[in-house]
């Protein structure tokens, strides 16, 4: 039952929405019960620490994600998909609705965002000091 909620989180609503904190520590619990529970009655033995468990599995952890910053991650992509495609439909209206005289990095939220753009602005502060401009061989570079 944890799996499946877990993956359905994952593969819809944390792909487009920034998610409650509340939501991500709620079902954080619910997998550390599982792990954690002997039985039903009794709550069981700690061997580890959370933050070990949440370590990737090549630093001695057992990879368990850290749904705020996966949440965050998945944000980050759509607001690189954004980015790269332009010319898309579901780009073209956020343009026009949010930050249609401006570019993406210094769009603001606006005085009515919906949950979206607001979780699209949370993505790209996400990535922002991770990308980099690459000149390659110079065809794309407008002087």
């Amino acid at each position: 039952m944890i799996k499946i909620v877990v993956q359905v989180l994952s593969q819809y609503a944390m792909l487009i929405f920034k998610l409650l904190v509340s939501i991500c520590t709620s079902v954080e619990k619910k997998v550390a019960r599982f792990w954690w529970q002997n039985n039903s009655s009794r709550s069981g033995i700690h061997w580890k620490n959370c933050g070990l468990l949440t370590n990737r599995k090549d630093n001695g952890g057992l990879g368990f994600r850290d749904l705020l910053t996966f949440n965050k991650a998945l944000l980050g992509k759509q607001a690189w998909r954004l980015l790269q495609n332009p010319s898309s439909l579901w780009s073209r209206v956020f343009k026009g609705l949010y930050f249609h005289s401006k570019e993406f990095w210094h769009a603001n939220k606006g005085p009515r965002p919906s949950w979206g753009w607001q979780s699209l602005l949370l993505g790209g502060d996400s990535i922002l000091n991770q990308i980099q401009w690459s000149v390659g061989n110079g065809h794309r570079i407008r002087i």
